[in-house]
């Protein structure tokens, strides 16, 4: 069973496969769908001077948010690799395509965490994905921001406004935008930084 990122090496395209994996279903305590990974890459090029090495130097478990499953998270469990450079003779992390350096999350979960906090609170979507609130707010606002403009999707049926306040009892709040389409599952479809009339007016 292979995944669906791909990582390329000079040889083949081969991402990692996934050993083992199991799924606790939404209800039960650490619900999710728990991915046991092996990466497939027999080597990696040094950042520094770019040489080819395979000797490994240690072996780092890292635990990775990957996306969700049946309204429950995707947590990826396998070994980054720090490897050393025959030539230059430094370490490095293996880098990785999925993954940003130091991060514990794929842009997969920083989606994942923007549409669940469109009809969750920040706290509630940190308890099931196993971060505090404050981390999935960062998130959130990341990643947000990053999104296309209202103009490049599809119009919805109903549209539902709503303000945000980004620190409480600072008086900072901020504009947002719901896709009502499906009353029941409401989606984040725009954050914006005021709430004034005519801020909104311009957006609309």
């Amino acid at each position: 069973m292979r995944n669906h990122y791909i990582m390329t090496n000079e040889e083949n395209e081969v991402p990692f496969v996934i050993v083992h994996q199991e799924e606790i279903p939404l209800g039960f305590s650490n619900a999710g769908l728990y991915r046991h990974l092996q990466l497939t890459s027999h080597g990696a090029h040094c950042t520094d001077c770019g040489f080819w090495t395979t000797k490994v130097h240690e072996y780092h478990p890292k635990q990775v948010i990957a996306g969700s499953h049946n309204d429950t998270p995707i947590i990826d469990h396998f070994h980054h690799r720090r490897f050393v450079c025959d030539s230059c003779h430094r370490t490095f992390m293996e880098p990785l395509s999925w993954l940003k350096p130091y991060q514990r999350i794929t842009e997969i979960g920083c989606r994942t965490l923007l549409y669940r906090s469109a009809d969750c609170t920040f706290k509630a979507v940190g308890e099931a994905f196993s971060r505090n609130g404050q981390n999935v707010r960062i998130h959130v606002l990341e990643n947000y921001s990053e999104q296309p403009d209202l103009a490049e999707r599809s119009t919805p049926l109903l549209i539902g406004i709503d303000e945000m306040s980004l620190a409480k009892g600072k008086g900072n709040y901020s504009l947002v935008m719901y896709d009502l389409s499906v009353p029941w599952r409401p989606q984040l479809l725009l954050m914006h930084e005021s709430r004034r009339k005519d801020e909104v007016m311009k957006v609309l």
